[in-house]
């Protein structure tokens, strides 16, 4: 306590506090609780359990999820404040968690059909940023260019020896 000098109990889900009824700062999973009236704010000095695979909360709504998790958005595209699952082989689903920032290695973004998925890159690629188009092709693999030098986004096998190549030379 910061009047008396002594230590005290805090309030319950709380690791830091000023007295046994008003806590500053929250324990992990829990978020601190808040009362808005108009443009004023005020901290209650109590903490509430944040949503399931919530990284950090106010007032019980999801501000951050866990990694591998974003937040699930209502029919209008608002924040929910709770986390759901991202999509299958997505590593960041940021902001939505039906979208996907960043795909896993081997994986890349489409949404052809109208629903984001993380789609294997083409044969012998290493990277793609979308599912059809290599950008970085497997050891011993070249990506594909036209006579132009435009890139086609796939990947053929280099001649014997080498270990990157352009084409197949």
């Amino acid at each position: 306590n910061q009047k008396t000098g002594k230590c005290g109990i805090c309030p319950d889900n709380c690791t830091s506090c000023t007295s046994s009824t008003y806590c500053t700062k929250c324990k992990k999973g829990y978020g601190m609780d808040y009362i808005i009236e108009g443009t004023l704010t005020t901290n209650t000095g109590k903490c509430s359990k944040c949503p399931d695979n919530c990284y950090e909360c106010s007032n019980s709504i999801c501000i951050e999820c866990d990694v591998g998790y974003g937040a699930v958005l209502d029919e209008f595209g608002d924040n929910t404040g709770k986390c759901g699952l991202c999509i299958d082989n997505c590593d960041d689903c940021g902001f939505n968690n039906k979208d996907c920032k960043e795909c896993k290695e081997g994986y890349g973004r489409n949404d052809d059909d109208g629903t984001m998925k993380c789609l294997k890159c083409p044969e012998n690629c290493k990277g793609c940023l979308y599912s059809n188009y290599c950008s970085i092709c497997n050891q011993g693999f070249g990506i594909v260019k036209d006579s132009s030098n435009a890139d086609y986004g796939k990947c053929s096998k280099c001649q014997d020896g080498c270990e990157s190549c352009l084409n197949d030379y």
